[in-house]
């Protein structure tokens, strides 16, 4: 079985396991752009990105009850991938910022509101 047969396989066991809740690939960063700030000033540099070494291809938010199941789902993924490095992050339990609220009433982290 090759690759492109394997990697829906094992995200369909990981959805059945109610263990992913999303995964997406990202398309090239030649359709990307980088913002930067820096003393006040913003930088918008079009993609490609010659210079990246490394580069984010797509992204998984799972569901994992430990950092050892997120580990264990993390190399099962990438066995079937052959190459390649992932990083687990831990998210927030609660959004960090309410997507809903208006700009005026959003209210910043450490409970300051703009």
């Amino acid at each position: 079985m090759n690759i492109s047969m394997k990697v829906p396989a094992v995200v369909q066991t990981t959805w059945s396991m109610i263990a992913l809740i999303a995964t997406d690939g990202l398309q090239s960063s030649a359709k990307g752009a980088r913002v930067r700030i820096s003393d006040g000033t913003f930088t918008v540099t079009d993609g490609p990105f010659a210079e990246t070494k490394e580069l984010i291809a797509g992204y998984a938010i799972i569901n994992a009850g430990s950092l050892a199941d997120a580990v264990a789902l993390t190399k099962r993924f990438l066995s079937v991938v052959g190459e390649g490095e992932s990083e687990i992050r831990l998210m927030h339990d609660q959004p960090a910022y309410d997507a809903h609220a208006s700009p005026q009433r959003a209210e910043a982290p450490g409970g300051v509101r703009s």
